[in-house]
């Protein structure tokens, strides 16, 4: 990894973002070869009286705290959705962990397709294994490890 990604702001002060930046740009995702709703089909489901607002199937908030792990936790969220939707049980899973194995030992973000990659390879345990913010995989435990594989993606 480069260095972090810096930009200027109207008033010509740097910032710098924290995340790590690629040497080379990383090229994430496969073309679609699904077709998108159009604006008809897309009102139409909206407009259903029988669908139930997310909110209501899905009653819970994650929050990263102070830790740069927001894609481990999009990550994350999304495969618990995907389990309720596919009829298993709701299971809390640990983002801590995803972002544990991508970040490279550092707080410093991480990329989409290694959050894919990493939830499809080794999946993530439940959230009470593994403390919370915790961002090494030197603050996991080798049970949290062995029954990771037991909660993972089969497709990101």
């Amino acid at each position: 990894m480069a260095n972090e990604f810096e930009f200027e702001l109207a008033n010509g002060q740097k910032v710098f973002t924290g995340m790590r930046q690629p040497e080379t740009r990383p090229l994430m995702f496969a073309e679609s070869t699904s077709t998108p709703y159009s604006m008809s089909e897309a009102f139409s489901i909206a407009s259903n009286p029988s669908r139930r607002p997310a909110r209501e199937r899905y009653n819970w908030i994650l929050n990263q705290g102070r830790r740069s792990s927001c894609n481990a936790y999009a990550a994350i969220a999304a495969m618990m959705r995907s389990r309720i939707r596919s009829g298993h049980d709701h299971v809390e899973l640990a983002p801590e962990y995803l972002y544990a194995l991508i970040n490279g030992g550092q707080d410093r973000g991480s990329l989409l397709s290694d959050g894919m990659r990493e939830l499809c390879n080794s999946g993530a345990p439940p959230r009470d294994m593994v403390p919370y913010e915790s961002y090494k995989m030197s603050d996991m435990s080798i049970e949290a490890k062995r029954i990771a594989k037991n909660y993972r993606a089969h497709e990101c």
